[in-house]
């Protein structure tokens, strides 16, 4: 976590508030993103009889962290909306299977309609079965059906289950390591291969 010199955070949102009338802004889907000295002010479209103040939405967890992962309860209830009206992206974990795959679309429509800018599918619990036993195909198929881009597949391994029970890191040299490690990786922007058996 960052440091913060809360004297610089009052001053910065203010200059902040200020500069988002009179700098133009970055326009990023349905957002408008005002950034001095970093992008952490967001002003949604103005809709009829609101105020343009009113429509701003501050995160100061943008100047203390990077990233923050929020992980809700499978469905769109409570927990879910809360997730999505806070979130910049979404990361959608299934298993190859066709329920988990159903309910994935369901919830990547309903991201999308929300105005969700990037939303990323993570398959979770892959075996080389996965496809040759089971009722869907392949990964396109599981793609096609989420609509939602490939992040990465998470393999279904004993290490993964092991260090998950222990509370203990992933041996570097196993598969389900290099997996999370390319998915961080694509996330910061870099170009990586899938690691897929």
């Amino acid at each position: 976590m960052k440091k913060i010199n809360w004297k610089l955070f009052h001053i910065s949102l203010w200059v902040e508030l200020f500069l988002a009338y009179v700098l133009p802004l970055r326009e990023k889907g349905e957002a408008f993103y005002a950034g001095f000295p970093a992008a952490f002010l967001t002003m949604y479209e103005k809709k009829l009889n609101v105020n343009l103040l009113s429509s701003m939405h501050f995160n100061p967890f943008a100047l203390l962290f990077d990233v923050i992962l929020l992980d809700t309860a499978a469905g769109l209830g409570a927990p879910f909306q809360a997730a999505k009206a806070c979130a910049g992206q979404a990361l959608l974990v299934l298993t190859p299977d066709p329920v988990a795959l159903r309910d994935g679309r369901v919830v990547s429509d309903t991201l999308f309609d929300s105005g969700m800018p990037e939303i990323r599918l993570i398959l979770n619990r892959v075996t080389p079965q996965s496809f040759t036993q089971g009722t869907v195909r392949d990964l396109d198929e599981c793609i096609d059906t989420v609509c939602a881009q490939l992040l990465g597949v998470v393999p279904d391994s004993a290490e993964l289950q092991l260090a998950a029970a222990n509370g203990t890191a992933l041996p570097h040299n196993c598969l389900a390591f290099t997996a999370l490690d390319n998915m961080a990786r694509r996330l910061d922007g870099e170009r990586i291969a899938l690691a897929v058996q």
